[in-house]
């Protein structure tokens, strides 16, 4: 089950959207409609994601794809990625704009 949490954020900035559950098969379509209707740049916080698969990281890149298309940015923070070794299972995963904890460590799945 995935959550979707619309977070305060000052006006001018990015609209900050915390993600809590899983991002997988089951929920990309849900999770691609949710934020397609929001407008300008979004901080997506993934620091509540337990799991994501393959077309958890398909709607990320798709999300990342439709935000750079109409000129505004998707960052994503606090998102556990496979090995950067491992990206070719994942086409699109290389353009996500992604961000750590403070002290930048990158769990790896």
């Amino acid at each position: 089950m995935l959550e979707i949490r619309m977070l305060p954020s000052p006006a001018g900035s990015p609209s900050v959207v915390k993600i809590v559950g899983r991002l997988d098969r089951f929920s990309a379509a849900t999770f691609s409609r949710g934020l397609a209707s929001i407008p300008g740049s979004i901080r997506l916080d993934c620091s509540d994601l337990v799991g994501i698969d393959s077309a958890g990281f398909a709607a990320l890149v798709m999300l990342h794809d439709d935000c750079r298309a109409r000129g505004d940015r998707l960052v994503v923070t606090d998102l556990v990625t496979p090995p950067r070794s491992d990206w070719h299972a994942w086409p699109g995963l290389d353009r996500l704009e992604l961000e750590h904890d403070a002290s930048g460590a990158a769990a790896a799945v």
